[in-house]
């Protein structure tokens, strides 16, 4: 009597994003876009976590500066709530530009592939329709 052994799992070799392997389908393509600036976009999503860490932070340090300081009359600390609440404005300030730049990167990128990858399809006569784009 033979035992049969599972064949060993393959690895599969991860190819980048934006290699010349063609996409088939808006699945695929949307998949591949993403795949290619996941960099950037993961970045302008830490930007916007950021951002709204510091936007919920504001009213708490906000209120601790109108308690500790105008309510008991306390300058040192209403001076220093107010220096928190000035931080937490930079720091959304600094959270929408991480934000923004980077969304914007992204994009810029996977606009500009897509145009590679259409003028290679016009140039070369390749298939525009159902199979790359309307799947």
């Amino acid at each position: 009597m033979t035992t049969a052994t599972a064949p060993a799992p393959t690895r599969r070799r991860r190819r980048h994003a934006l290699s010349d392997r063609q996409p088939s389908g808006r699945r695929a393509l949307a998949r591949r876009l993403v795949r290619g600036q996941s960099g950037p976009l993961r970045l302008s999503v830490l930007g916007g976590v950021v951002r709204q860490l510091g936007f919920l932070a504001l009213p708490w340090a906000l209120a601790r500066a109108v308690d500790d300081g105008l309510v008991a009359g306390d300058p040192g600390a209403l001076t220093r709530w107010a220096a928190v609440v000035a931080a937490l404005g930079l720091v959304q300030f600094a959270g929408v530009l991480g934000w923004t730049y980077y969304a914007n990167l992204a994009d810029a990128r996977a606009g500009a592939w897509l145009r590679a990858l259409l003028t290679e399809r016009v140039m070369t006569g390749g298939d525009l329709g159902r199979a790359d784009a309307a799947d």
